[in-house]
């Protein structure tokens, strides 16, 4: 054992100290096409006080990343209620959530403060456009093994 000062623990020569990393549910997955099922979606505040609306998506394209879960992250314009699992939330028609959910599902003219999510996400296939998030949120690269994969587009329903 080497000998330290009395205010200093004691170390062994040949100790070292044990990190484990944490499963925050993100993964890697090759950038691409793929088919996705809607799984939950959830409100969030990021950074301390962006208001984000996270959808969860199953990949569910035959092959290495079958069953894998990705996000798709927008902004909203506010949080209603707690920020929770399938928390409530209001978008401007202008925001990319209400431009790819018309796109998809093709938004009413009419009654356009309620918009079912789960009702729709929740009984198609969707083809997504994922990517791999190579900065964090100051715009600095990230390591290899920091970087994960999010969808960046959803682009067509497919019926199930």
């Amino acid at each position: 054992m080497e000998l330290v000062s009395s205010n200093e623990v004691p170390i062994e020569n040949d100790a070292f100290c044990e990190a484990e990393i944490v499963n925050d549910g993100y993964e890697y997955i090759e950038p691409g096409k793929y088919d996705l099922v809607y799984l939950h979606h959830e409100t969030v505040f990021m950074f301390k006080k962006a208001a984000k609306l996270v959808i969860w998506f199953r990949v569910v394209t035959q092959g290495k990343y079958f069953g894998i879960k990705v996000p798709r992250f927008y902004n909203v314009n506010r949080i209603i209620g707690k920020p929770q699992k399938n928390g409530g939330f209001k978008v401007g028609r202008r925001s990319d959530f209400f431009h790819e959910y018309d796109r998809l599902f093709h938004a009413p003219d009419r009654r356009l403060d309620r918009i079912p999510v789960h009702g729709r996400f929740s009984k198609v296939i969707i083809v997504g456009r994922i990517d791999v998030v190579k900065q964090n949120y100051k715009q600095r690269d990230v390591s290899e093994a920091s970087r994960y994969s999010v969808v960046r587009e959803l682009i067509e329903v497919k019926q199930l």
